[in-house]
């Protein structure tokens, strides 16, 4: 017998599949620069937060034909992790804007002093390439925190009903 899933595991579980689709160009575009940029938080983020949405997935699918388990979403380490990555995103995405700004600057400083112009691809490929990481950093963070924060009240639901606890 399954359970039937609530509409806000339902929502856990479609974030879940967009975070795994936005991580592989994160981790693309991340790696154009070998990771240097973020100082490899990015893709190590990105490959830990893959691997944690391929496994919340899995438990959830095996889980929800036992009608007496607590829901995997619900679970105090699915909240942790999510908290967790977004924090390390976070960190990332400060780096990355830190690392763009001042890299920028100093290909700016430097062919000025040595009275040669840089084409503008160069500094437009990086900061470009930046930009696009911040914003799918800052889109992976919005959906982690979405998922802690949407696990605690699935969590406190499944609590409120009677579940068993996790």
């Amino acid at each position: 017998m399954t359970t039937p899933a609530t509409p806000r595991t339902q929502t856990i579980i479609r974030i879940l599949y967009a975070l795994l689709g936005i991580s592989v160009p994160l981790f693309v575009i991340s790696m154009l620069f070998l990771g240097v940029v973020s100082l490899w938080i990015s893709p190590v983020t990105t490959v830990l937060t893959a691997i944690y949405s391929i496994t919340v997935l899995v438990l959830h699918y095996k889980r929800r034909k036992h009608a007496s388990a607590f829901p995997t979403v619900g679970r105090t380490p699915t909240i942790f992790f999510a908290f967790l990555f977004a924090l390390a995103y976070l960190a990332a995405m400060g780096v990355v804007l830190f690392v763009v700004v001042q890299v920028a600057a100093q290909l700016e400083d430097t062919a000025t002093s040595l009275g040669v112009s840089l084409p503008n691809s160069a500094d437009d490929i990086l900061r470009g390439l930046g930009i696009a990481e911040i914003v799918l950093i800052a889109t992976q963070v919005g959906l982690l925190t979405s998922v802690g924060v949407l696990g605690l009240k699935e969590r406190k639901a499944a609590r409120g009903l009677g579940a068993i606890k996790a």
